[in-house]
């Protein structure tokens, strides 16, 4: 137990073989039980940030990226940051099965509209890392993403966004124009 939160279940850490087993219930600060589990998955997981109460439940087994990795993840949180969008009230669903990462049944609320969608990312042996994404918004104050992304932006966008997209494509330097998809955007 910690000021902010409690940590209930099973933690098994196997530091000579690097490996993780898990069966919990964790309503402690997540940036706090990121640091717990352990430096890989603190990495892995770099681009999440999480600030408020939130419940995590997890299990199953981290090995690393690759075989003997087998873990799901379900994750209430107030508030989040993915990347650089500020998320409330966000939920998820993540799941690790050897290379594959995949975040599903995301919802959240975001610049006063809702998200919704899911993020697979594949780390094949030789290969460079590649991803699919599915997401959509609804109701998402265009004046206020906009900000949030270009802080120094003074444009006047206005308007509700609702957009469906769906992209793939590889990860890395030089990778960009490898992504396709298709997409609807209505403002």
């Amino acid at each position: 137990a910690r000021p902010e939160g409690l940590l209930k279940g099973r933690l098994f850490l196997d530091l000579d073989a690097d490996v993780q087993e898990v069966d919990m219930v964790s309503t402690l600060a997540p940036e706090a039980l990121k640091q717990i589990i352990g430096p890989e998955f603190q990495e892995t997981l770099d681009f999440t940030r999480f600030s408020g109460p939130a419940v995590i439940g997890a299990r199953g087994r981290y090995a690393g990226i690759g075989p003997g990795t087998q873990l799901q993840v379900d994750i209430e949180a107030e508030q989040a940051n993915l990347l650089w969008f500020g998320l409330d009230r966000l939920t998820l669903q993540l799941g690790v099965e050897g290379e594959t990462y995949r975040f599903s049944n995301i919802v959240a609320r975001a610049y006063d509209g809702v998200v919704t969608g899911s993020f697979k990312l594949v780390f094949a042996s030789n290969e460079p890392p590649r991803y699919a994404v599915n997401a959509g918004c609804q109701g998402v104050q265009l004046e206020s993403l906009v900000k949030a992304l270009r802080p120094d932006d003074t444009g006047e966008q206005q308007g509700r966004l609702a957009a469906q997209v769906q992209v793939r494509g590889l990860v890395g330097p030089g990778q960009g124009a490898s992504a396709v998809g298709t997409g609807r955007v209505d403002v």
